[in-house]
C-alpha cells in the first residue's frame, strides 16, 4: 500500500472534519433560503391582505407565487380566480378558472401575459360555449383588470338545453404586486 503522507488515522479524522463542516455549511445555506423564502411569502401575503375587503358572493384569493424579473426592476406574479357553480342540491356543476401572469415596476402594472381559462369538475349536464368576454385593461397603470366571461348551458338528455349561465372571473391586478379575484355568474350575456 502506497503512503501519501501522514498517518491513516489522521487522514480519517481530517476527512471526518471536512465532511462535518460541509454538512453544517449546507444546512446553514438551506435554513437561510427557507427563512428568506418564508419571509418573502409572508410579506407578499401581508401586502395582498390589504388589497381590498371581501363582499358576500365574492371569491378573493391572494397570490404568493413570484416569477423571476423579466426586465431590470420588474417583478412578475401569478393571479388565479375560480368561480365554483353548484346545483340546487349543492353538488358541483362546474368550476370556471381564469389565470394570468402580470409584471410590475413597483408602482404600475406594465404587462399581463399568459391569460388562460378552463372549465373543470363539470357535470354531465353542463355544456360549455364560447368565451363571450375576454379583455384586459390599458397599461401601464397602477391597477389593471383582466376579465374572462363564458357561456354554460344546462342540458338535459330528453328536454335539451333548458337554461344558460354566464360565469365570469375578474382579476384586479395592482402595481405593488397584490391582486384579488371577483367571481360570479349572470343570466345575461
Amino acid at each position: 500500500m502506497a503512503r501519501t503522507g501522514g498517518r491513516p488515522e489522521k487522514l480519517w479524522q481530517q476527512a471526518s472534519t471536512v465532511r462535518t463542516s460541509a454538512v453544517r455549511a449546507a444546512a446553514t445555506v438551506a435554513m437561510s433560503i427557507a427563512i428568506f423564502s418564508t419571509g418573502a411569502v409572508q410579506g407578499q401575503v401581508a401586502l395582498a391582505a390589504q388589497a381590498g375587503t371581501a363582499q358576500p358572493g365574492d371569491a378573493r384569493s391572494v397570490s404568493v407565487v413570484e416569477r423571476a424579473p423579466n426586465q431590470a426592476g420588474q417583478r412578475c406574479f401569478e393571479a388565479t380566480g375560480t368561480h365554483h357553480a353548484k346545483t340546487l342540491i349543492g353538488n358541483t356543476f362546474y368550476k370556471f378558472t381564469h389565470s394570468a401572469q402580470f409584471c410590475t415596476d413597483g408602482t404600475n402594472v406594465v404587462g399581463v401575459e399568459n391569460r388562460e381559462h378552463r372549465f373543470t369538475d363539470a357535470s354531465a349536464f353542463a355544456s360549455f360555449g364560447d368565451v363571450i368576454e375576454d379583455s384586459v385593461g390599458r397599461m401601464p397603470a397602477p391597477e389593471v383588470t383582466s376579465i374572462k366571461k363564458a357561456r354554460v348551458d344546462n342540458c338535459l338528455p330528453v328536454k335539451g338545453c333548458i337554461s344558460s349561465k354566464y360565469p365570469f372571473v375578474r382579476l384586479t391586478l395592482r402595481g405593488n404586486g397584490t391582486w384579488f379575484a371577483t367571481t360570479g355568474e349572470s343570466e345575461e350575456a
